[in-house]
């Protein structure tokens, strides 16, 4: 690593582009030793006129030649009169004539004035609303320098440093000093590991009440990752006190882990129910709030009367599509004319899609003036429904015309400005938790119906709660499970495997569209895979979207979904010397590449899950940009933080894949795999096949998946309440 060299006394002269988002600066600056001119690139913030000492390194670039790389910023306060006046006639509304009447009446005090009496301006003349600009702007410059050097050591980014001004501005300083907890409580993307390590170099007590406080914050968040909507209070407790004891800190009293929960309890940080349940509020009232609407939503009248008899509609609508209904069929059409809330599940192959079209034209025979809405959980389910349907379908997030409010949803649609709808279908259902479902059903009215279609069987919602199976173990909300499987559906070897292994069998490996090709090396298998994809790519010319590798794991193993993207990547769209490319970590982004956005951002309307193609790259600036393009836009990520959402997507994990669908599945089966090959796993990958499953692996390994029926248990009490 170059050693870091310091420069004193540099005065910026001109600046020639600033980035608001992450501050990144490239400004003309002259050495007052010797009025020599230097180039100075880096992240930090200033304006013409001010002076700095700098720690960094020097560099040559082969445009801009020889420049000055910031790594640390040291603002200098001591500017003689000639200097103030010239940094202040960079602001806005301060030309040379107001710079000069300024100085002229507060001397080289100017800047303290500004800072702390502000409003001293006024009397001499100066816009108040001029001042008042001049007074945040040099404030905040202060303080986000000072958050750069104290920050950046720590890996903090600089887009999260402006969140930390922009959220408690002057006190900024001030909270990094006393409470740096207090960070990962409000800023977004910001976690308690990160600020633990800060805390302790600032040499805050372990058993620090504050520590503590975000702690048990910070493991309930853990636990919702894990789709828990709440934690015993005991459980809790030990989580607590294995992250405080993480690097071989003492352990905390349990007793005083519990008397910090009661307080923050009696402040409403947590609700702890029947002395047991300790949830985040946002969960507690999602629970409450969504089993209280159900019931109003059940027991409201809904607006359409039965205009028809249901026996006659079905017969007519079966005469009009050329179809026969099977007796579940036919339960779950009169069904959705005659109750208010309706579950539908089923698996592969059990006719849910010709169901919901026949619940369409039934609501439309009972009433053709029906306003039916269609909705799905991601973008991908929603344009199937569409598809299937050949009525709009919405991505759930549309529908509910949410807005970005920083790193969370607020929605168009809510309980002032309701969906209008008389019957909302929403089909992927075992994808929504239940934030989700609050959202949702705060924006229906308690006279629509809400048909409800998914198939429980699938891994729950990456988020928290386990709402679809939640409902249907209610007891209390209708309910038709589809079981018959259809003579088209039984051509293919995916229905009738995957129904075996939901009933723990082993699927048959022997058709040429279900098979396993045998291989216990894992190194060995992972070529397998790539060379089957390339060959499917190249050779038969599949697209991209038609094939996906499908693994139980993410990383750790060399046919977890990480390395074997590294790998496709490498044999079909290696890097090409001229062509750009961006690196960040341990992975390269090109044009062409499949990617993932792995995080919600609202701004962009870009969600966790979706799928897109990188199709163009610029790195024209600091800062690249990848443009990628998902379904029908184009979307830019810019820098590091925005790009590293985006993951590879040849590979993924079966996690991710819900909701989808391909021509063909490529699923590694290894024992390396073991913690992560359940039952519902395996089902959930192979049902994402529409016309070819191969695994590659060990017959033991599927067998362990099918066998293995011990599902994670998620704690939800959403179910008890939609029963009171």
């Amino acid at each position: 690593m170059d050693k870091l060299v310091h420069i004193k006394s540099i005065l910026i002269n001109k600046v020639l582009h600033h980035n608001v988002a992450n501050t990144y600066t490239i400004a003309i600056g002259k050495e007052t030793s010797s009025g020599n001119e230097i180039s100075i690139v880096g992240n930090f913030k200033c304006a013409t006129g001010e002076k700095f000492n700098f720690n960094g390194k020097w560099v040559f670039h082969k445009t801009y030649g020889r420049q000055f790389e910031v790594h640390g910023v040291e603002k200098i306060t001591d500017l003689d009169e000639l200097e103030i006046r010239n940094y202040l006639t960079s602001f806005d509304g301060i030309g040379p004539s107001r710079a000069k009447r300024i100085v002229d009446a507060f001397g080289k005090n100017t800047l303290n004035v500004i800072k702390k009496e502000h409003t001293r301006l006024v009397t001499i003349g100066i816009p108040s609303n001029i001042v008042q600009k001049v007074h945040n702007e040099i404030v905040k410059n202060d303080v986000v320098n000072k958050l750069v050097e104290g920050l950046r050591p720590y890996g903090i980014s600089l887009r999260k440093i402006n969140q930390i001004y922009e959220t408690y501005h002057e006190d900024s300083l001030n909270i990094l000093e006393t409470n740096p907890y207090k960070l990962a409580d409000d800023i977004s993307g910001i976690n308690f590991s990160e600020v633990d390590y800060i805390a302790q170099d600032k040499g805050i007590e372990h058993d620090c009440g504050f520590r503590i406080y975000s702690c048990i914050k910070h493991a309930l968040f853990l636990a919702s990752e894990n789709g828990h909507t709440y934690l015993p209070a005991d459980e809790l407790i030990k989580k607590v006190n294995a992250i405080l004891s993480f690097k071989n800190q003492m352990p905390v009293d349990n007793n005083y882990i519990m008397k910090v929960m009661l307080h923050m309890e009696e402040y409403k940080e947590l609700i702890i129910e029947e002395d047991t349940a300790v949830y985040l509020p946002m969960y507690y009232f999602a629970e409450r709030y969504a089993a209280r609407k159900l019931y109003k939503i059940r027991e409201s009248k809904y607006n359409i009367p039965l205009n028809k008899d249901l026996d006659e509609i079905i017969k007519e609508i079966q005469d009009e599509m050329g179809v026969e209904y099977a007796a579940k069929q036919q339960d779950a059409i009169k069904s959705a004319l005659t109750d208010k809330v309706l579950v539908i599940t089923g698996g592969p192959g059990t006719g849910k899609t010709t169901t919901v079209n026949g619940i369409i034209q039934a609501l439309l025979k009972n009433e053709p003036r029906t306003k039916i809405e269609l909705a799905a959980p991601t973008g991908r389910a929603a344009k199937r429904m569409e598809e299937s349907t050949g009525k709009n379908a919405k991505t759930i997030h549309r529908m509910l015309e949410y807005k970005p409010f920083g790193d969370e949803l607020k929605c168009g649609r809510n309980e002032d400005n309701p969906v209008d709808a008389d019957v909302l279908i929403v089909d992927e259902y075992s994808m929504v938790d239940i934030i989700l479902l609050d959202k949702k059903l705060r924006a229906l009215e308690n006279t629509t119906k809400l048909i409800i279609v998914g198939d429980v069987d699938q891994l729950p919602s990456v988020g928290a709660g386990n709402v679809l199976a939640d409902l249907i173990n209610s007891d209390v909300i209708s309910v038709v499970r589809l079981d018959t499987i259809f003579r088209q559906a039984e051509t293919s070897p995916i229905v009738p495997n995957a129904t075996l292994i939901n009933e723990g069998q082993m699927p048959n490996l022997d058709h040429k569209d279900f098979t396993l090709i045998e291989e216990s090396d894992e190194n060995i298998v992972a070529k397998l895979i790539v060379d089957e994809y390339v060959r499917l790519i190249k050779e038969d010319g599949l697209t991209l979207d038609e094939v996906q590798i499908l693994s139980p794991l993410k990383k750790k193993t060399v046919c977890g979904s990480k390395s074997l993207n590294d790998l496709v990547q490498e044999a079909i769209n290696p890097s090409v010397k001229g062509r750009p490319e961006v690196v960040f970590g341990s992975t390269s982004y090109r044009i062409g590449d499949k990617v993932m956005q792995t995080k919600n951002d609202y701004e962009k309307k870009c969600f966790n899950g979706d799928i897109g193609y990188i199709i163009d790259i610029n790195k024209t600036g600091q800062d690249p940009i990848i443009i990628a393009k998902f379904d029908d836009q184009e979307i830019e990520f810019i820098g590091r933080e925005e790009i590293m959402k985006l993951e590879l997507a040849y590979a993924c994990s079966i996690h991710k894949s819900q909701g989808s669908e391909c021509k063909i599945c490529l699923i590694p089966a290894v024992l390396s795999h073991k913690k992560m090959l359940k039952k519902k796993l395996l089902y959930t990958g192979v049902t994402r096949g529409k016309a070819v499953v191969k695994f590659f692996g060990t017959k033991e390994a599927i067998e362990y998946s099918v066998k293995n029926n011990d599902e994670d248990a998620r704690y939800s009490k959403f179910y008890l309440r939609i029963q009171r």
